[in-house]
This record gives C-alpha cells, sequence and structure tokens, in this order.
C-alpha cells in the first residue's frame, strides 16, 4: 500500500543508516566492504516500483549498480555525510535514479511497441 511506504522507506533508511554508522564505528573502517545493508535497503526500496518478475528486477538491479558506482550528484556528496549515513544516503539517491531510469525505459519501449 503507498500509505505504508510513505512510513516504511524512511523508518528503514533511519535503521540502515544507524546499523551502518554501528558496524563501521565497530570495524573502525568509514564504508567498511562487508557492510551491504545499504545495497539491500536501495534494492528492496527501488523493487517495490516495478513489476515482480525477473526481466525487470534484473534490468532494475543493473541500473542501481550502475547509478552507485557511477556517483552522479548529489550521491557523491551524499557519500561524504558522517558515520552511517554517508553509507546509506548515496544508494538513496542511486535508488532514486535507479527508479526514474526504469521507469523512463519502460515508458519508451511500451510507446515505441517494444514491450509486450
Amino acid at each position: 500500500a503507498p500509505g505504508a511506504c510513505l512510513i516504511l522507506v524512511p523508518a528503514t533508511v533511519l535503521l540502515a543508516g544507524a546499523a551502518a554508522g554501528a558496524a563501521a564505528a565497530a570495524l573502525r573502517a568509514s564504508d567498511p566492504p562487508i557492510v551491504v545493508i545499504d545495497e539491500i535497503w536501495a534494492m528492496w526500496a527501488a523493487s517495490l516500483t516495478a513489476p515482480r518478475h525477473a526481466g525487470s528486477l534484473a534490468i532494475l538491479c543493473l541500473l542501481l549498480r550502475v547509478f552507485d558506482i557511477w556517483k552522479a550528484f548529489p550521491a557523491g556528496a551524499a557519500q561524504r555525510l558522517p558515520g552511517g549515513w554517508g553509507i546509506v544516503v548515496d544508494d538513496v539517491v542511486a535508488a532514486g535514479y535507479a527508479v526514474a531510469a526504469y521507469h523512463g525505459l519502460a515508458s519508451l519501449t511500451s510507446f515505441l511497441g517494444w514491450a509486450g
């Protein structure tokens, strides 16, 4: 339900940021590779907007990785936030870009008649 998402998505960002910050502090690293809650959160949140079939989720995952690596503005700046916020918020931005790109591609392919 859309109303639940308005509560769950921000709440889970707060939880992920706190968990990532605690893990980073315990591991004494700014963005330890073992901390993957940011990628898990981003894929979960992005997938809320896509059809539930393997092709859509694979494309969304690929787009998410592209935007996570690219660090398009403001993701690069977000990555410099302190603690777990820098770990998580850049992935929040990447998820937003991935969702926009996915739905843009879906609209374009539908418009061109390439989608079933």
